[in-house]
């Protein structure tokens, strides 16, 4: 007889991983809670990539042809300017958060700050953003 995953309870028959549409659906929440809403699917045949919601592969056996069903993936646009991604980072999460990829580029931004006198007058995020538009404007000059 197979154990619920959630409850952990011996049952006889029902579903593969839980033995009640209450567990069943606590099994779903703590699934979509783990590994967000919506998951990137690819179609082997054809190697594009479709949005769809974690609740739908759960619940559903999806097969290639219902795909079309769902939107294209869109990779998250990347800004590549460090001194910009070092200020998103200090405003989304405490520094202590951050993992060594994380830190590595806030402290390698923030270090002109530091260093460099026009910078010593004002916050550490109004710097990273003045740098980050000089950035900008050196790549506008080359292209």
């Amino acid at each position: 007889m197979p154990r619920c995953v959630i409850c952990q309870q011996l049952y006889d028959g029902g579903r593969e991983l839980t033995c009640s549409d209450e567990c069943h659906e606590e099994l779903v929440r703590r699934l979509v809670a783990d590994s967000g809403e919506f998951k990137k699917v690819i179609r082997l045949s054809t190697g594009v990539a479709y949005k769809v919601p974690t609740m739908d592969i759960i619940e559903k056996r999806l097969r290639a042809e219902e795909l079309d069903q769902y939107p294209l993936w869109e990779e998250p646009k990347t800004d590549n300017n460090i001194f910009r991604q070092a200020k998103q980072l200090r405003q989304e999460k405490p520094v202590l958060e951050m993992n060594e990829e994380e830190l590595e580029i806030v402290k390698i931004a923030t270090m002109p700050i530091l260093l460099l006198r026009q910078f010593s007058e004002i916050p550490i995020d109004d710097g990273l953003e003045e740098l980050a538009k000089m950035v900008d404007e050196a790549q506008k000059e080359v292209k």
